[in-house]
This record gives C-alpha cells, structure tokens and sequence, in this order.
C-alpha cells in the first residue's frame, strides 16, 4: 500500500538541489576571488622616502656642494667631534 502523505512530506524519490547551489556558489566565489581589483582610500599626509640620503637636504655653506653619505641617521645620539656626513666640494668655474 502506497502512502500519498509519506511521498509529500518525506521526498523520498526526488533529488535534492542542496549541492546544486553550493557548487554554484562555491565555484562563483573562487571566480570573484581572481578577479582583478583595487582599493583607494583618500587621505591627508606627509609623504617621506625610506632612506636619508633620498631626501633632499639643505645645507647653508659658503662652499658649494653638496652630501655625498650620512655617518648618522635621525634620532641617533651624537658626541662632539663625530662628523654628521661626507661633503663633497663642487668645483666652480670662474
């Protein structure tokens, strides 16, 4: 004897489309993954270079020239008599 009301209520003989949509959805999400994409943010700052000697130095010398290598960097603690960087004397022509 065949039940009507177990067949409705129970699905036994129909297939499920669970795994349909999580396939589906598992595939779309590695798709989405590997698309190319950017992110911009606008803000306000100082924009610095990582080294010392990439940024511009200004120097008041009645000799020309310029900073060639720094012997320190900021923040160091110096005693009197360490040099602070190697000049190197432009030549001018008169």
């Amino acid at each position: 004897m065949q039940l009507k009301s177990l067949e409705n209520i129970y699905h036994i003989n129909k297939k499920s489309n669970v795994a349909k949509w999580f396939l589906f959805t598992f595939l779309a999400f590695v798709f989405i993954m590997f698309l190319p994409w950017t992110q911009n943010i606008k803000t306000q700052g100082n924009v610095n270079t990582l080294f010392q000697e990439q940024r511009p130095q200004k120097l008041n010398s009645p000799i020309p020239g310029r900073i060639i290598k720094w012997y320190v960097k900021n923040g160091d603690v110096v005693k009197k008599g360490i040099p602070f960087f190697k000049f190197l004397k432009l030549k001018t022509i008169i």
